[in-house]
């Protein structure tokens, strides 16, 4: 009898034991939905086309009309134009023919160029109002942290591609590295083709923690984005640029009213 009851004590606490690392649904919060994610994501990704080729993009800021991409995407290419993706019975129009032959490119110029850090600020004429910003993530991501990209892979017969995978490592290159040295990188598993370079590395939330950059010619899904903290220091010059060139014209239509 006493066996019994010691069998019965172990597995009474073996339950408990369970129990307490079983965490109910009501406190495990919603399970993550990636169509979800896609479609509040795709409305603020871009296809950027350039006179020799094409990659991606996405809004930075919708008030002033701030695409990002790669530096290397428009280093040939002061005007790109952009295209943003259109939306028919709930689903994005996937098939690049329907944009070549509707032309409704948006005619950028390119105002912020940082060739080290890869990354370029493109102004537009005007913006759609299906148009969507990406916020910047808070902080840095980690290993393991899932991401997801959204991009225009030239070998896909689709647009607005979307990819998922982990970060493998966030590290800062060199300073002495061929490509670019100094630079904050995240590394991860999504997989990343030609055209893809520019668009969006986003969390869970949809908040943009890198720049889709590269990926290693004969590594298994080793890719690289540009850390968002790169972009948020682009963004922060951008900004310090343009307070300082109204300035100078303040004071320029200041003396030349004192010169009257």
């Amino acid at each position: 009898m006493s066996a019994v009851r010691n069998i019965r004590v172990v597995c009474v606490l073996f339950a408990v034991t369970v129990s307490l690392w079983v965490v109910p649904t009501s406190f495990a919060g919603e399970v993550f939905d990636a169509q979800d994610l896609y479609r509040r994501a795709v409305p603020g990704v871009v296809w950027v086309d350039v006179s020799d080729g094409h990659g991606s993009g996405w809004v930075l800021d919708r008030e002033r009309r701030l695409i990002v991409t790669n530096h290397h995407v428009i280093e040939k290419d002061a005007e790109p134009c952009v295209v943003f993706p259109e939306v028919r019975d709930g689903r994005v129009i996937a098939e690049r023919a329907f944009y070549i032959t509707q032309k409704k490119f948006f005619v950028g110029r390119v105002v912020m160029d940082d060739a080290r850090h890869d990354l370029a600020i493109i102004r537009l004429d005007a913006m759609p109002e299906s148009a969507a910003e990406l916020p910047l993530a808070p902080e840095q991501v980690n290993p393991g942290q899932r991401v997801h990209s959204i991009g225009q892979p030239g070998a896909s017969g689709g647009m607005w591609v979307y990819s998922t995978g982990n970060v493998r490592q966030v590290y800062t290159t060199p300073d002495d590295a061929k490509d670019r040295p100094g630079v904050r990188i995240v590394e991860t598993s999504v997989p990343i083709n030609p055209g893809d370079s520019g668009g969006p590395m986003v969390d869970d939330e949809g908040r943009v923690v890198g720049v889709s950059v590269s990926y290693i010619v004969g590594a298994n899904l080793v890719t690289h984005g540009i850390d968002a903290r790169e972009v948020r220091d682009l963004q922060q010059r951008f900004v310090l640029q343009q307070d300082a060139t109204a300035m100078l014209r303040r004071f320029s239509r200041q003396v030349m009213a004192a010169a009257w």
